[in-house]
């Protein structure tokens, strides 16, 4: 952990570039250095600054404790969006449920899908088969009478079982 100013009580430093002779570098260069588990764990409840502000927010974010903010404000709405992506466990599981429950019904729909194609493709082989079944009857020379009569088979079996094996 940071600790880079141990006996210092602020949390917060400013610090600006100096030379041997303690003159500023450049007056608007400055790097501000915070010592967040100093703030964490010290007493700045009455500091109000804006970063002290952020640093409480952010802390109760990450603890999943919101802390008291004025409504309306910046903070406020962070928090209101940082509920939104709170996963709780029973969020997860309910999710994973229900994606289960998606692919259970896919797999579902796509099994009979495939077993409605699969019965259409062979009533349709049957009906190719028995008509050129006929068209070979009639080829032999077979009597009309016959071949009216394979015909009416051919039909009444289609009709029988159209989705059968």
């Amino acid at each position: 952990m940071f600790d880079g100013f141990p006996e210092s009580r602020n949390y917060r430093h400013s610090i600006r570039l100096k030379n041997q002779e303690n003159d500023e570098f450049f007056k608007k260069q400055t790097i501000t250095l915070v010592e967040i588990p100093k703030f964490l764990e010290g007493d700045y409840s009455s500091d109000n600054s804006m970063l002290a502000q952020w640093l409480r927010v952010i802390d109760g974010l990450n603890k999943e404790k919101p802390v008291p903010v004025p409504e309306g404000s910046i903070f406020a709405r962070l928090q209101e969006k940082a509920k939104l992506s709170i996963f709780t466990e029973e969020f997860l599981v309910s999710e994973a449920m229900n994606m289960s429950d998606r692919q259970y019904e896919m797999y579902v729909e796509k099994k009979q899908a495939r077993a409605e194609g699969l019965a259409e493709g062979r009533a349709e082989g049957r009906a190719e088969g028995r008509a050129e079944g006929i068209d070979i009857l009639e080829s032999l020379g077979v009597s009309s009478d016959l071949i009216e009569k394979a015909r009416k088979i051919a039909a009444e079996k289609l009709k029988e079982s159209p989705s059968k094996p």
